[in-house]
């Protein structure tokens, strides 16, 4: 199995997806993390609460029941379960705090669905709220390291507001820039700087609270 299990109980597993694994797919017969966690718990109800892009890493939480499904997905709606990301970007980050609002629209390109910025009154926008805190700065290289979190969860949000706010993800091939991808080479970096590095939410069936942190 290409996934970490790092919690499991009789109502959820927490995980670490590996890059380049998609959480879910259509595909017949290509792999996924919910074909191997149903695998793993032989045929088991496998409940998605949210997912990361294919090319990023990070931890996920699944329910083994309906219920838990339920409760979990609740806390998502409400702003309840908490993920915190970090990513690589290109570009010295200031100022060291912040929050970018824009909209974005899921859209076609070339074949394959992207994220655009679009004005606020598009019928196809959805308000998207990201806050950063800039970490560390490494000027020899000129790439910042962000800690990130998100309000809304839209479609590829992080890596496209990022990107046109002027500070694209090392090694985002659909995303980035011409220096960035210069970057990801001089730096030996093959995957998307981007990581789901924690998540907070409440047990769905204990109320007790879990933190879950990758370091």
């Amino acid at each position: 199995m290409d996934i970490k299990i790092v919690y499991e109980d009789n109502d959820i597993l927490v995980i670490n997806k590996p890059a380049g694994l998609p959480t879910q797919t259509s595909k017949i017969g290509a792999k996924d993390v919910v074909s191997e966690l149903k695998n793993y718990l032989k045929g088991g109800y496998v409940g998605v609460v949210h997912r990361l892009d294919q090319p990023v890493e990070g931890l996920l939480v699944f329910a083994k029941s309906k219920a838990a499904a339920a409760a979990l997905s609740k806390q998502l709606v409400g702003n309840l379960l908490n993920k915190r990301y970090e990513a690589l970007v290109c570009g010295k980050v200031e100022p060291k705090s912040g929050e970018f609002v824009d909209y974005l629209a899921k859209v076609k390109e070339n074949g394959a669905d992207i994220a655009k910025v679009v004005e606020s009154g598009n019928k196809d926008g959805k308000k998207a709220v990201l806050k950063y805190e800039v970490k560390e700065y490494r000027e020899e290289d000129c790439v910042t390291l962000l800690e990130v979190e998100i309000e809304t969860g839209r479609f590829h949000q992080i890596r496209c507001q990022l990107a046109h706010h002027g500070y694209p993800i090392i090694g985002d091939r659909k995303y980035g820039t011409k220096d960035s991808s210069a970057l990801a080479s001089k730096l030996g970096l093959k995957n998307v700087q981007l990581k789901a590095v924690s998540i907070d939410f409440k047990h769905p069936k204990t109320g007790k609270s879990m933190s879950f942190v990758l370091f």
